[in-house]
């Protein structure tokens, strides 16, 4: 499996249409919003467009043909806000 752009820790994950999405998580002590789309046909990971706000120990999850991330720490606050990608606005 070829390796994620940025290696990262407490990032938050979800599946959709057999593809898997990263994002977000702590790399060399920053906090990250990138968000990334892994297709295991090709093994290549394509940049989408970033999440909100730089996070870590965010939770993400699928129901049906949606993917959803929230709460987590932006490093100094806890947060609440829930996040929803489809189909239709990943790239």
């Amino acid at each position: 499996m070829a390796a994620i752009p940025v290696a990262r820790y407490a990032a938050f994950s979800f599946t959709l249409n057999d593809k898997a999405y990263v994002g977000c998580g702590i790399a060399n002590g920053n906090y990250l919003n990138d968000f990334y789309e892994y297709d295991p046909v090709t093994d290549t990971w394509l940049a989408q467009q970033n999440y909100p706000v730089n996070m870590a120990a965010v939770k993400g999850f699928s129901i049906g043909n949606n993917g959803y991330a929230g709460t987590g720490t932006d490093g100094m606050n806890y947060r609440s806000d829930f996040y929803e990608w489809s189909q239709d606005l990943l790239v």
